[in-house]
């Protein structure tokens, strides 16, 4: 992730050095210009003069460090004295050429009377040339420098508010009645931005002390029908009037009136975010397991459930009310998803809760996951709160869909493929949900 002041460094470093470039660019073809033409005119006066003083008297030859004259009538071969140098050159084209440490440049021309060859000494313009590019080329490395310098000073100058913006967000401590920020702001765009999200921690704030309201009204709201309908069930017991079918009907009415207030007390529970919500303590996680079994045992029935413990209890520092409350809601789900049995093994940093249904849902294994917070249907709200819980505890699960062989035997002749014995193989594939609820954050260990 790049960073706006890198983008903005990066941004006017490059526009500045395509600038300098451009402009250095520019300066060198000028120079190249200037001085093809310097030299053109320079050569043509010195070819004129020549050309007036000494192509009437024949051959002619003139070899000095300055320059270098040859005058060869129509007719005449070149004579032996002639530099080698003018001998390579070509008609009608200028000729740049070393002599030594010298550098010329010379040109051949057909006169009237004769062939002229000339070439003038430019080392001396040559070493400017150069001592010129390389001051052009300094320069722009150290344009390129500075813009380089310029530019972070801009970057920083620029993102500055945006810095301290962002500075100022961060800060906003997350919880009851958030801190408004200050909006000394002269950017018209930073201003807006601080004002809008004002505005939305106001709504923030107030749709928080809603729910407090709330949360705080439910609390009694909620608690006050389950006690008074746990103290008549108390009472219509304790009277001890009811026939036996009244008593099965009086124990399924506590065991949802039980289920119920758990529920609501696990909601008020997870529905508050300060950390004193969560009371950690000491415990067996196999005596919660056991306590859960024997619960739900009243409404489901003991032989649906089977139990595998280790040797060695299994101790965790947690919230021992959270822990009954995922492990019930697992467990009841399983129950409720099938007719057959559901099996409970405990690990050292985890524990399996098996059963025999059809599976979970898509929709199902998206709540459990927390990659939805929708939930529906008639299981959706205990697997919801599963979810809740698990995230408040700091455990993770995971679901796998198991599938198991099983050949079932029909004695007759179907239409299915028979083998010798006259005796029907059928063979089905039985369906396993297994979820591992892993509470290694939890484990407590002398």
């Amino acid at each position: 992730m790049k960073s706006i002041s890198a983008r903005l460094y990066w941004s006017i470093l490059l526009v500045c050095s395509i600038a300098i470039v451009f402009m250095a660019t520019l300066v060198y073809v000028f120079t190249e210009d200037m001085e093809d033409t310097i030299v053109e005119v320079n050569f043509s006066a010195d070819r004129d003069y020549i050309i007036q003083n000494f192509t009437q008297a024949g051959t002619y030859i003139w070899d000095s460090e300055g320059q270098k004259i040859a005058f060869i009538p129509n007719g005449e071969t070149l004579p032996v004295n002639m530099p080698a140098d003018l001998r390579g050159l070509s008609e009608g084209m200028v000729h740049e050429f070393k002599v030594g440490d010298q550098i010329f440049i010379g040109k051949r021309q057909q006169l009237d009377t004769g062939v002229l060859y000339y070439a003038k000494n430019i080392t001396a313009f040559e070493d400017r040339e150069y001592l010129f590019q390389k001051v052009i080329l300094g320069v722009v490395v150290f344009m390129i420098l500075l813009s380089a310098i310029l530019s972070y000073i801009s970057s920083q100058r620029i993102v500055k508010p945006w810095h301290q913006l962002s500075n100022d967000i961060s800060a906003v401590p997350v919880g009851k009645d958030m801190p408004l920020i200050a909006t000394p702001y002269v950017e018209a765009e930073l201003y807006t931005i601080a004002s809008n999200f004002n505005q939305f921690l106001a709504e923030l704030n107030a749709y928080v002390t809603r729910e407090n309201s709330l949360l705080g009204l439910a609390s009694h709201e909620l608690r006050t029908p389950i006690a008074v309908m746990a103290g008549a069930l108390d009472i219509i017991e304790s009277r001890q009037q009811l026939s036996e079918r009244d008593q099965i009907t009086l124990a399924r009415v506590r065991q949802a009136c039980n289920e119920m207030q758990m529920n609501v007390e696990t909601i008020l529970k997870l529905a508050r975010k300060e950390e004193s919500a969560t009371q950690n303590e000491i415990f067996y996680l196999d005596d919660v397991l056991i306590q859960v079994k024997e619960d739900l045992s009243l409404s489901f029935g003991s032989e649906r459930m089977t139990l595998t413990m280790r040797q060695q209890k299994v101790k965790l520092l947690s919230d021992v009310f959270l822990s009954k409350m995922l492990v019930r809601n697992l467990l009841q789900n399983a129950l409720q998803h099938t007719k057959g049995a559901v099996r409970i093994q405990l690990h050292d940093t985890y524990f399996d809760v098996e059963d025999e249904g059809i599976g979970l849902t898509d929709a199902q294994q998206a709540i459990l996951q927390g990659h939805t917070k929708e939930f529906g249907g008639s299981h959706g709200f205990g697997l919801y709160i599963v979810t809740m819980v698990s995230e408040r505890l700091g455990w993770s699960m995971q679901i796998e869909r198991l599938e198991q062989a099983e050949h079932h035997l029909t004695a007759g002749i179907t239409s299915a493929s028979v083998n010798t014995s006259g005796v029907n193989v059928e063979q089905n594939f039985a369906k396993h949900n297994r979820i591992r609820v892993y509470f290694t954050s939890s484990r407590y260990y002398l």
